[in-house]
């Protein structure tokens, strides 16, 4: 079978993890490939369009980027690694680890209320604030900082949150400005319920 759209999107959020730059996709001819248009492959290639448009939201800070070792403490069945991106963000990778894929798909169990607790490196311990990229644009993240250590709430983590950690409190602005330039027109186009109109 295909690989289902939750697989691929954790493949790729480990990937990313791991210091992988982005994505490519090469596996398109026919017969066999996603250019069958069978529902599954158009199910496959949706989902690829969505998690490689939310890496091109902040593709500058990932290519800037490197993993790196930092205490992460997370709920129960999450699991988190970050990426340092200059000398004022840092990427946080975070999935659900309560899965297992089979010959009939993939299975997970959302967990309600996630918290992740990093300890942020001196250079970053200046007003943090933290941002969450999804392909729909972003969001802020409930945040509390004791010391150096700081707690995300996430709420319901389905799948995957892709994170921004920064003390730079111009960089959300500069992100949001490339979504709304170079991402959200093509997220319009081929998933057009995640643009509902400006009000």
């Amino acid at each position: 079978p295909y690989p289902t759209r939750e697989s691929k999107r954790q493949e790729f959020y480990y990937a990313l993890a791991g210091g992988a730059k982005g994505i490519s996709y090469w596996w398109f001819k026919k017969p066999n490939g996603l250019g069958t248009q069978e529902p599954e492959a158009m199910q496959l290639w949706y989902e690829m369009g969505l998690i490689g448009n939310e890496a091109k939201t902040i593709s500058p800070l990932i290519v800037n980027s490197h993993p790196v070792s930092m205490q992460i403490t997370g709920t129960n069945g999450v699991w988190a690694r970050a990426a340092a991106s200059g000398t004022d963000a840092m990427i946080l990778y975070v999935l659900n680890d309560n899965y297992y894929n089979d010959i009939s798909g993939c299975h997970y169990t959302p967990i309600n209320n996630a918290i992740v607790t990093a300890s942020l490196p001196t250079w970053l311990t200046s007003s943090p604030t933290a941002f969450e990229v999804t392909p729909g644009g972003l969001s802020n993240v409930t945040t509390q900082l004791n010391g150096n250590q700081l707690q995300l709430s996430l709420g319901t983590l389905n799948l995957t949150r892709m994170i921004v950690i920064t003390s730079n409190p111009l960089l959300r602005g500069l992100i949001q400005q490339r979504y709304d330039e170079k991402v959200r027109p093509g997220i319009c186009s081929f998933a057009p319920t995640l643009c509902p109109s400006a009000t």
